[in-house]
């Protein structure tokens, strides 16, 4: 029973990192930012160096985020993935695992977890990068121009839109809340009429009226809930219109993270826009 369980095991492996080796194959560029979230600094203890490292030693072609790419990654950024490292260090044990993100944002690969538990910061982040990395220099990569994702008229790397990072909330969503004490863990959006607090709950963003010039609404009404569509970059949006009712209508975040909501009015389509305060 044991050897089959090894078997089995031994098996499903197999067919993952096949999988995982496939869509690698895709992507001609592995682009490396100069720094990760978790470390708050430019390439602290070295972690992005050595994550360039890593993938130029395995045969990957890699750059810097933010520094010239080729010509033809610049013309359809979807040849690269954008390495990550995610953090979930305990007390005394570092632990790591390498993420890799495609042209859309979507996380397509995650390694297995590397730790350490040497005491000093930059030895045990190193070692919990190789480790994690183990499972990456197994695969046996070779870019596979036929693999490619074309997509058009999309920015640069160097200048793809970033990502909007709403904080979740412990608020149960409702029709109504108190928006002062939700204010620290939210974004703000506004234009020259009607601003309100953007909130993640569960896999909604729910927005809550902070000021309506126009008296249309009242301070700490709902007013919307977005969520994800099939399409990229596209979000359905519940919008409360003028008469109080929900109405289904879709958005977008522009690169500078603000919020364009194309609401029907009159049988006429009307965009709204919201700045990202």
């Amino acid at each position: 029973m044991k050897k089959i369980s090894l078997s089995i095991l031994a098996l499903f492996l197999s067919i993952s990192l096949s999988f995982a080796q496939n869509n690698l194959n895709a992507y001609k560029y592995i682009i490396v930012p100069k720094n990760y979230e978790f470390l708050k600094g430019e390439d602290k203890y070295q972690v992005n160096s050595l994550t360039k490292f890593l993938f130029k030693k395995k045969g990957y072609n890699t750059v810097f985020e933010g520094d010239t790419y080729p010509k033809d990654l610049n013309e359809n950024p979807c040849l690269g993935i954008t390495t990550n490292v995610i953090d979930d260090s305990r007390l005394f044990t570092t632990k790591l695992n390498i993420e890799l993100i495609d042209c859309y944002n979507k996380v397509i690969y995650t390694s297995i977890q590397g730790s350490s538990r040497k005491k000093e910061y930059k030895p045990a982040h190193h070692e919990a990068l190789r480790n994690a990395f183990v499972s990456i220099e197994n695969m046996d990569y070779q870019y596979s121009p036929a693999l490619v994702i074309n997509k058009k008229n999309i920015t640069s790397p160097s200048k793809a839109p970033k990502a909007i990072t709403i904080p979740e909330t412990s608020v149960v969503e409702t029709e109504e809340i108190e928006v002062d004490n939700i204010e620290a863990s939210a974004r703000s959006f506004s234009n020259d009429k009607l601003s309100f607090l953007l909130v993640k709950q569960s896999e909604n963003l729910v927005a809550y009226v902070n000021d309506s010039k126009d008296k249309l609404y009242k301070k700490g009404e709902k007013i919307a809930v977005i969520t994800k569509s099939s399409t990229v970059g596209i979000f359905h949006v519940k919008w409360k219109n003028n008469e109080g009712q929900f109405i289904h209508s879709i958005g977008s975040f522009d690169k500078d993270g603000n919020l364009k909501v194309d609401i029907e009015h009159d049988g006429k389509i009307e965009t709204k826009i919201f700045n990202l305060e």
